[in-house]
């Protein structure tokens, strides 16, 4: 009897789909559960029940998810997961934060970078800080991700952007090639490779060289021949050996 009652309740459990206690719980909604595999891949349950199983990426981006599935279409589902049409995310940020007044200046052979905090220092009691100073020997010319000398933002820049751009990049031009300086969590300014070119996308550079495209931040030596803007957490590219896929803001790639 305790036998028979055994097998029972293990077929109930094997039905259900329950996860396994070895599964790592990535997200838990009011509706669903996100789990990730030992072997990296993903599932989503509902009501105890795997409703979708075996995906290479799974990831909120309220009021949506977006899903690459095993053979590497990418789709949305709503909350009730339930194909649906793409969203941007939306979040929510607070308004208090520090604003920024960035500027570059021309003193004798240098161009100055300066930054001034306008916000909490509303009577400009505290100067402008110098950040960078560089020799005209060693660039051209000089601007801001808005390619301008002058760029003004503050602390929420970007928000709602899942491929976060960093707004504190200075873009330089050197004997007709590109480049960009920026900041490393010591304070210290960071000079790029040479670039072909670079464009200001959603934000984010895009940096070409030798005929291949890549992100700033994301895989700054271009590798791909074709490169889409992101659609929340995703961009597709083109391999130059023909190879399509998805990259991720993590720089994680997703080949058909």
């Amino acid at each position: 009897m305790k036998k028979t009652l055994f097998l029972i309740l293990l077929s109930i459990c094997s039905q259900l789909g329950f996860a396994q206690d070895s599964d790592k719980l990535i997200s838990k909604q009011e509706k669903f559960q996100i789990y990730q595999q030992a072997d990296l891949s993903y599932y989503i349950m509902r009501n105890h029940k795997k409703v979708y199983k075996n995906l290479k990426f799974v990831k909120i981006a309220w009021p949506v998810i977006q899903v690459i599935d095993n053979k590497n279409n990418s789709f949305y589902l709503n909350d009730r997961l339930i194909k649906t049409k793409a969203a941007p995310a939306r979040m929510g940020f607070c308004g208090t934060v520090p604003h920024y007044s960035f500027a570059i200046n021309t003193e004798g052979n240098e161009f100055i970078v300066t930054t001034d905090e306008t916000f909490f220092d509303r009577q400009n009691q505290i100067p402008p800080k110098v950040v960078l100073s560089i020799s005209k020997q060693q660039v051209d010319e000089l601007y801001f991700v808005n390619l301008e000398k002058k760029f003004m933002f503050t602390e929420n820049y970007g928000a709602g952007i899942l491929a976060t751009p960093n707004p504190r990049l200075v873009i330089f031009e050197k004997d007709g090639q590109f480049g960009y300086y920026t900041p490393d969590q010591s304070g210290n300014w960071v000079k790029s490779r040479l670039y072909d070119k670079i464009i200001v996308e959603n934000s984010l550079l895009k940096l070409y060289k030798n005929g291949l495209v890549g992100y700033q931040g994301i895989n700054d030596a271009p590798k791909y021949t074709t490169l889409t803007p992101f659609d929340n957490y995703l961009a597709q590219f083109e391999m130059p050996d023909g190879q399509k896929g998805y990259l991720d803001v993590y720089g994680v790639e997703y080949f058909e």
